[in-house]
């Protein structure tokens, strides 16, 4: 598969292993089988940058071109509509994901900030992608729900906590000294 930025091990033991432009593949450990697994309206320069599953065993990808469900009906992975674009334009690149206690998507991007998709609606709210915001993150590279009212967000410039209720952003490191938290 090449460079490997993700592996997941799925409800059934699977392994998923997502890399830099070799796709995604499915290794079943039982029977030392890999597959790789296609994309429907992919040109076949997608980078997966994140796997997830979430409570019902659904499995999401975070991809340089949005974001991706796996079909087990025919074993595909669908796009996300307003969520992905096959242009080769990486205006939705999903780097993160997280299923919050609700079941709505949290999702981090490389420039469209914090991504809150409602899977019921297929609908979404974005955070932290405007300057007149208090914080503009992008490279949201990893996402903690610490309690039910608070995620912390891992980003290329520094660690932030996200009240979910109120939608305010606190930075927790000091940006000017290294290893630090405040």
């Amino acid at each position: 598969p090449g460079v490997i930025h993700t592996v997941l091990q799925d409800k059934q033991k699977n392994i998923w292993i997502g890399g830099k432009e070799s796709g995604i593949f499915i290794y079943n450990p039982q029977n030392n089988h890999l597959r790789k697994i296609k994309i429907n309206h992919d040109q076949g320069k997608n980078v997966i940058w994140s796997i997830y599953e979430d409570a019902s065993g659904t499995i999401w990808v975070g991809t340089r071109l949005g974001l991706l469900r796996y079909n087990q009906d025919t074993g595909l992975l669908d796009p996300i509509e307003k969520l992905y674009n096959a242009s080769d334009n990486p205006e939705h690149e999903i780097l993160s994901i997280l299923e919050d206690q609700e079941g709505n998507l949290w999702l981090g991007t490389r420039t469209e900030g914090l991504l809150l998709y409602k899977r019921q609606t297929n609908s979404y709210a974005s955070y932290l992608k405007s300057e007149k915001e208090s914080f503009y993150v992008t490279h949201i590279r990893s996402i903690f729900q610490y309690d039910e009212k608070t995620l912390f967000i891992g980003s290329d410039d520094g660690l932030y906590a996200f009240d979910i209720e109120h939608k305010i952003t606190k930075r927790i490191d000091i940006p000017q000294l290294h290893f630090s938290l405040s």
